[in-house]
């Protein structure tokens, strides 16, 4: 199963986010912010900067510029030295999450033109043989954006009738109903519930750990 969102394989595949970036007070945080698109976005920039060295400081211009003209992102590199704030990084690149349902939308969309499809008739279970599975369109649809779990497993529930259970780190889990017959729509929605499900579970140990800070 390929779950990049693991503590260990994060640090493997963004070594550099980790060594730049990341710290004890962020470490737990910085990752919830962006979509993998954006962290691949970000390793990149960095790659440039101190690996390659192709990015240097224009003084004339004042500015960060590419010697090979590569696209690459300035707040990054600015953040790992030291030049603003982690905040002000997270404010200027962040997701918003009051437009994440937007987010949600587009990643559903892409999926959808990619493999070709307009609806789930080619999707089964686990073992269907012949068929796509559909845990694997949640698992791709939560790694691109970089929400975490644990399991995903989908079984039938009566003909082109499936149920997926997602079960996340702190073993809590959502089930999501979905038919043959279903697109982009539902699929969004039912993608929306993960990061609600989500959502309230971060608020809620929030709150828990200001009680704890309390006494």
């Amino acid at each position: 199963m390929n779950i990049i969102h693991d503590k260990i394989e994060t640090e493997t595949k963004y070594p550099l986010i980790k060594k730049y970036i990341i710290s004890d007070k962020n470490v737990d945080d910085f990752f919830t912010h962006f979509t993998i698109e954006q962290l691949d976005y970000f390793e990149n920039s960095l790659h440039l900067y101190f690996n390659t060295q192709d990015i240097k400081y224009n003084q004339e211009y004042g500015s960060l510029e590419s010697t090979e003209d590569y696209d690459f992102n300035r707040g990054i590199i600015r953040l790992a030295c030291g030049l603003i704030t982690y905040q002000d990084f997270i404010d200027d690149y962040g997701i918003d999450k009051s437009n994440y349902s937007e987010v949600i939308l587009s990643k559903v969309i892409d999926y959808f033109r990619e493999h070709k499809i307009k609806n789930l008739m080619e999707y089964g279970n686990d073992y269907d043989e012949g068929l796509y599975h559909l845990s694997s369109l949640y698992k791709e649809l939560m790694d691109k954006l970089n929400i975490k779990y644990m399991y995903v497993s989908t079984e039938d529930i009566s003909d082109g009738k499936y149920l997926t259970t997602i079960t996340f780190e702190d073993n809590s889990e959502i089930k999501l109903d979905t038919d043959a017959f279903n697109g982009i729509k539902v699929v969004s929605q039912n993608v929306d519930s993960i990061y609600e499900h989500i959502n309230r579970k971060s608020k809620g140990n929030e709150k828990e750990n200001d009680i704890e800070c309390e006494y």
